[in-house]
């Protein structure tokens, strides 16, 4: 089994809620109300790229830890166990 570690950051919005940014995967892009909403929203957009990454033997970004957060930022770091061991 490998885990999987990304920096997601949490945006927050104007009008409410939280966009959600994973700097490592630019494809995935989320939104949430409230902020709990927007972490699982996170983790299970994470996890659906790579098991779909898996399936298609493709490289997984490797994750970030460096990412700084700022103005109505938040970040926090989430991690995925896959059930395989390879990539």
């Amino acid at each position: 089994m490998k885990i999987y570690n990304y920096t997601v950051i949490f945006e927050s919005l104007d009008e409410g809620g939280y966009d959600v940014i994973v700097p490592a995967i630019p494809e995935i892009c989320t939104f949430g109300q409230p902020l709990s909403e927007a972490g699982e929203m996170a983790e299970d957009a994470i996890k659906c790229y790579l098991e779909s990454a898996l399936e298609r033997n493709e490289l997984t970004p490797a994750g970030r830890n460096d990412i700084m957060t700022g103005g109505g930022e938040y970040g926090e770091s989430y991690k995925y166990r896959t059930p395989r061991g390879d990539n």
